[in-house]
This record gives C-alpha cells, structure tokens and sequence, in this order.
C-alpha cells in the first residue's frame, strides 16, 4: 500500500508529486489511479491556485511574502474537503493519505 501525501507549498499541492515517470516525462505521484483522474487534478487546481495567490513578490525589501489578506478561508476548506471527498471516491485500496494541508489551512 502506498501513501499520498497532501501538502501545501508554492505552485504545488495538495496532491504532492514525488515520483519521476519517465514514460510521461513529468512528476506523479505513482499512484496509476490518482495520477490518471482529471477531476482530481482540477480540484488540486483549485486549492494550488488559492495558496499560491497568497504570495506577493517585490513587496517593499523582501523578495516575497506571504499573506492571507484577501483569502477566503472557508472557500479554501471547502475546495480542500472536495479534493479529500474524491480521493475517498477514487481509492481502490491501493492507498492511504496522510492530510497535512488541511490542519495549515485551518491555522491560516
């Protein structure tokens, strides 16, 4: 049994890709089913977009900062519980996750 791992960081996540495919010249995360789900990686869309746009760049002397003015949290749990919702439909028991994003989004 494999582990998935939901994190959140720039321009990745909540899905964290791990794995080199070489096949597909691109980084999954070596789970087949999860890797081959359009909608997952729409919703993971979703929740990248939100957390990314929670950096601003050249801001006064600092490179970037991160900020959650203008963040709609609740919108944020509600994108981040429909991608857990369709991992849920997706399992076949070939995985089990590990949810770090979600306890970072409620402590945003």
């Amino acid at each position: 049994m494999q582990t998935l791992k939901l994190y959140l960081d720039f321009l990745m996540g909540p899905v964290w890709k791990d794995c080199f495919d070489e096949e597909k010249c691109n980084i999954v995360t070596g789970i087949d089913v999860v890797d081959n789900d359009a909608k997952l990686w729409e919703l993971n869309q979703v929740v990248q977009d939100m957390y990314t746009n929670c950096y601003q760049f050249d801001v006064g002397d600092q490179p970037f900062i991160f900020t959650t003015e203008g963040l709609d949290k609740k919108a944020m749990m509600d994108a981040m519980q429909k991608v857990k919702d369709r991992l849920a439909e997706i399992n076949d028991g070939s995985f089990v996750i590990e949810d770090y994003a979600t306890a970072e989004i409620m402590s945003l």
